[in-house]
C-alpha cells in the first residue's frame, strides 16, 4: 500500500476511485482527518459515477457501431452477389437499422441527465466544503463576498448550457483543491515520497 503522501500524489495525477482507495486508510487512521475523509468519501463516489458513465455510453456507441457494420455487411452482399436483390428487403433491413441506431442514441442520451442528478449532488458536496475551508482561512470575510466568490468559483460546474464533460473536469479540478486543503494539515511533517 503507497504512502500517506504518495496516496496524495498518486489522486493529483491521476484522480481515479482507485487512488482515492487507497488515500482511505491514512485518513481513517488520521485522529483529525475526518473533514477530509468525509470530502473523499464524495469525491470517491462522484468518480465512480463518472467512470460508470463514460462505461455506459462507450458499451451501446460501440454496439451501434457494430450494428451498422453488420448491416452494411449485410446489404452490401445482397447488391453485389450474384442472386436477385429484393429492394424491399433492403429497404427493410436500412429502416430496421435506423431504428436501432436512434433506440441506442436515445439510451446514451438519457444516461446523461441520469449523471447529472449526481453531478449537481456532488457540486453540492463540493462547495459546502469550500464554504468550510473560506470559513477556516478567512473566518472575517463576510457573508455576501464569500457566497459571491464560491457562486464565480463555481459558475461552470453549474451552467446547464456549458458541455458535460467542461462541467465534469471543472468538479474533480475543484475536489482536488478542496480535497488538497483539507489535506494540507494532515501531511505537514509527512515526507513526501517514500
Amino acid at each position: 500500500m503507497p504512502s500517506f503522501a504518495a496516496s496524495v500524489e498518486q489522486l493529483l495525477k491521476e484522480p481515479t476511485p482507485d487512488s482515492l482507495w487507497h488515500l482511505q486508510a491514512n485518513l481513517l487512521a488520521h485522529p483529525t482527518g475526518q473533514a477530509a475523509y468525509e470530502l473523499s468519501g464524495h469525491f470517491f463516489r462522484y468518480l465512480t459515477q463518472v467512470k460508470a458513465m463514460m462505461d455506459t455510453r462507450q458499451f451501446p456507441l460501440l454496439a451501434t457501431a457494430l450494428a451498422l457494420t453488420s448491416t452494411g455487411i449485410n446489404i452490401s452482399e445482397e447488391i453485389f452477389s450474384s442472386r436477385k436483390t429484393n429492394l424491399w428487403n433492403l429497404t427493410a433491413d436500412a429502416f430496421r437499422l435506423a431504428l436501432d441506431t436512434l433506440s441506442t442514441y436515445q439510451f446514451v442520451l438519457q444516461v446523461e441527465p441520469t449523471f447529472l442528478v449526481g453531478h449537481d449532488a456532488a457540486t453540492w458536496e463540493v462547495y459546502r466544503a469550500y464554504w468550510q475551508i473560506s470559513m477556516d482561512y478567512q473566518p472575517d470575510l463576510d457573508h455576501d463576498t464569500r457566497r459571491q466568490a464560491l457562486d464565480q468559483l463555481f459558475q461552470v460546474v453549474r451552467d446547464a448550457n456549458a458541455e458535460v464533460v467542461v462541467r465534469v473536469a471543472f468538479l474533480i479540478q475543484l475536489f482536488q483543491w478542496a480535497l488538497v486543503l483539507r489535506l494540507l494539515p494532515l501531511l505537514s511533517g509527512v515526507p513526501s515520497r517514500e
